[in-house]
């Protein structure tokens, strides 16, 4: 399935049965990086829906995150102590829905950070190994690199390359090298 045929299933589920709510907000942690702001509205919708049933609510949360954690190609243990322990406070039958709802954005935000930080670690590398070497090359390679993340739809993709090409372009601006690069073309679209 694709973000537009989950997109769908959303608008279809929206005013559905507790039972595909649920089902939908576990399936949404296969897209939470891809969601637009109409999507996450809607997904809002459906968990303040489940909010009456605390333990309804908590079932769709456990299933959202596991399917992100997967999405992101990490486990439990990959994940920082803060977020794990976010994600046991979450989980806790005492907390509160609006406690479980603010530990449950601080995990999908530390789960899609640290996603991205893995499936970024080897251009990381790179960026870095360039910024050591100065290989004229290399620095057009991974410039092409990086705009292609930056168009990825994961928003947490795309932050990180983000970061990334910053740090390449603040790198240029500290060091007078003999032939600097021209960044404007491709910052304004061109390239």
């Amino acid at each position: 399935m694709d973000i537009n045929e989950f997109r769908q299933k959303i608008n279809e589920h929206l005013n559905g049965t507790e039972v595909k709510k649920i089902a939908v907000i576990k399936e949404s942690g296969n897209f939470i990086g891809e969601l637009s702001d109409s999507d996450k509205t809607n997904l809002e919708q459906m968990k303040s829906t489940l909010s009456a049933s605390p333990s309804k609510l908590l079932r769709a949360l456990k299933g959202e995150i596991k399917n992100w954690l997967t999405t992101n190609e990490l486990t439990e243990n990959d994940l920082s102590s803060d977020i794990k322990t976010e994600l046991e406070k979450m989980r806790a039958n005492t907390t509160t829905v609006t406690e479980m709802r603010k530990a449950e954005d601080k995990v999908i935000q530390g789960i899609g950070t640290q996603g991205a930080d893995k499936k970024l670690a080897d251009l990381e590398t790179q960026v870095n190994d360039y910024l050591k070497n100065k290989d004229q090359e290399k620095l057009t390679e991974l410039k092409t690199i990086l705009e292609e993340k930056i168009s990825d739809n994961n928003i947490f993709i795309k932050n990180k390359a983000e970061q990334l090409l910053a740090k390449l372009k603040d790198q240029s601006k500290d060091k007078n090298q003999d032939q600097p690069f021209n960044w404007t073309p491709w910052l304004i679209g061109g390239g």
